[in-house]
């Protein structure tokens, strides 16, 4: 509210509104010819006596308007020695005298909000208003007070108009980017910090909002640059520092997150989340052990929260201790039997150990504990698909599906396992689903193309002209994805293109140099191409060509699916 004192004292003594400006540049223009019409007066009594009249008038509207300035004046100065009471006679004063004049009314207003009386300020504001509805320094601070007041959508309304007219307010911009921000329209949010940098340099407060705007409009470059700038600051309270070592975490700066947590006091209030994010900040840092060290006396001194079970389990397992892990996502499941999340773990541990029954036995477990979560039925029809049960996949997937028409992992799960048990049309129409869905997935367009291929779309056909544009958005959403370029590659072949399909096919190779599939298909276009050494000296070394690649990759496919879905990362 001071900051906000003085910019209007400021604005008010030095131009003032346009219409303020108006009055006293014609008032100014009128002084300056007073002695002028005098001495015409003087010269020549035999003037109509209507012109004196005017004359006098105009003389006393410039003595009242000069007299006003001098009273605002002089409230503004009381109100700078913090004197609120005589300044707020003054206004008081001058209101009586004026009742139309808008700069008594928001000196009135302003004096009463720094005398705490706040509710009496912003009746006078609206007064203010009122007498001149464009009287923006008197919106502003209405806008202010409401703020002030938890009335934020009624502080909104009136600021939002005001930043067209003044974009660089600083109060005003920190304003409406923290009402932005706790509406969760971070794009809003952040236009409105971007125009602070002062401010927000100055205050951490508003620089962990900026970043937290930053993080969720995925800016993570800027945001890790906006936090750095914090790391290390003397004027952080341990509020600030905890969100800061949270925030540092989810830019990807972990040993900066570490270091933060670690400044933290032992006996800071959530010591739960103090424990669990030090504990993810040596995980992302691959530091198991601690990561371990850090959750177990939380666990030992009556932690129960699934989280901490959760990323236990999974530091364990990535610590090699496989029987630990297991313990820990079972001690998870025994303490929150009615949390899907240790259900998924432990399915998906499972699963990346080959046990298919045991993740399914699970699973079942979480169902009749659980029978609303969707993401139970779909983590089980993918361990049916992966022990090549597909009916009974087929009716979790259906389920999962009604349950969460929305969740794309549905249709591309069930695609999967059509595709694996030789249902072609049954995973094209899932797949086209999938990526209506899930159109930043690129394994939707991926397995779109497989099956309509495996079909045998023939050039010329829609079909083919469906499997060539949804293999080019695979590629355009990972450059770097091998079994892209191949498909692609074989649709090039079969329309008789074998010189564009050797370089898709070769850097699918430098992608993926291990792959027998990439290789053997290499050096089938080499032969095609006539280059015959290239292509012996390939086939040398595939001696034997399948489908295992594609069936692995389908099998590698679902398994992250499990991950994707267990660790709650949709």
């Amino acid at each position: 509210m001071l900051k906000s004192f003085a910019a209007w004292r400021c604005f008010v003594r030095m131009t003032g509104s346009k219409r303020g400006r108006a009055r006293r540049r014609a008032a100014v223009l009128r002084l300056c010819h007073i002695p002028f019409v005098v001495s015409i007066t003087l010269i020549a009594p035999s003037q109509p006596q209507a012109q004196t009249t005017n004359q006098k008038r105009d003389e006393k509207e410039v003595s009242s308007r000069q007299q006003a300035d001098t009273v605002i004046q002089q409230g503004m100065l009381l109100l700078h020695e913090k004197r609120y009471g005589e300044a707020l006679a003054e206004f008081r004063l001058l209101e009586k005298q004026s009742p139309l004049n808008p700069d008594a009314l928001s000196g009135e207003g302003i004096a009463l909000a720094l005398m705490g009386r706040s509710d009496e300020a912003i009746d006078t504001l609206k007064r203010a208003l009122a007498v001149d509805p464009s009287y923006w320094l008197a919106r502003r601070e209405l806008g202010i007070l409401y703020w002030s007041k938890g009335r934020k959508q009624d502080a909104a309304g009136e600021l939002e108009p005001l930043i067209v007219l003044h974009p660089d307010d600083g109060p005003v911009n920190s304003i409406l980017g923290q009402y932005e921000l706790e509406r969760k329209s971070y794009p809003a949010a952040l236009a409105y910090f971007s125009r602070i940098p002062a401010e927000m340099a100055a205050d951490p407060s508003l620089a962990l909002m900026g970043a937290e705007a930053q993080l969720n409009t995925r800016d993570i470059a800027r945001a890790a640059e906006t936090l750095k700038d914090l790391v290390g600051r003397p004027d952080l309270t341990n509020d600030m520092r905890f969100k800061l070592a949270w925030m540092l975490g989810q830019a990807k700066l972990s040993k900066e997150a570490i270091q933060e947590f670690n400044k933290l006091p032992t006996d800071y209030p959530d010591r739960f989340r103090r424990n669990y994010g030090l504990a993810l900040a040596y995980f992302n840092e691959r530091d198991y052990q601690k990561c371990i060290q850090t959750l177990k006396p939380v666990l030992a001194t009556g932690g129960t929260e699934p989280e901490l079970y959760s990323l236990l389990g999974v530091a364990e397992e990535k610590g090699g201790q496989t029987q630990e892990a297991y313990e820990a996502f079972r001690e998870g499941i025994l303490q929150n039997p009615t949390n899907p999340r240790n259900y998924l773990n432990i399915a998906t541990l499972a699963s990346q150990h080959l046990n298919y029954k045991l993740a399914a036995e699970m699973l079942t477990e979480g169902i009749a504990r659980i029978p609303q979560a969707h993401e139970l039925f779909l983590s089980r029809g993918i361990a049916y698909t992966l022990a090549a049960r597909f009916d009974e996949a087929k009716r979790d997937y259906q389920r999962a599906i009604e349950m969460a028409p929305e969740d794309y992992g549905g249709y591309l799960a069930m695609g999967i396992s059509e595709l694996e048990e030789g249902n072609l049309n049954g995973a094209i129409q899932s797949f086209r689903k999938a990526a209506v869905h899930g159109p930043k997935d690129p394994r939707c367009y991926y397995f779109l193309t497989e099956s309509l291929i495996q079909k045998g779309a023939a050039p010329e056909s829609s079909e083919f002209q469906e499997a060539l544009e949804s293999i080019n958005t695979a590629v355009s959403l990972e450059p770097n994805f091998a079994h892209a370029y191949v498909d692609r590659a074989k649709l090039e072949l079969a329309r008789g293109d074998a010189k564009t399909a050797l370089v898709d096919l070769e850097h699918a190779r430098s992608i993926d140099p291990n792959s027998s599939s990439i290789a053997y298909l290499l050096a089938r276009a080499y032969q095609r191409k006539g280059e015959r050494a290239k292509a012996d000296a390939l086939f040398a070394q595939v001696q034997e060509q399948g489908d295992r690649d594609l069936q692995q990759f389908a099998k590698d496919s679902l398994t992250e699916t499990l991950v994707v879905v267990s660790t709650g990362n949709r």
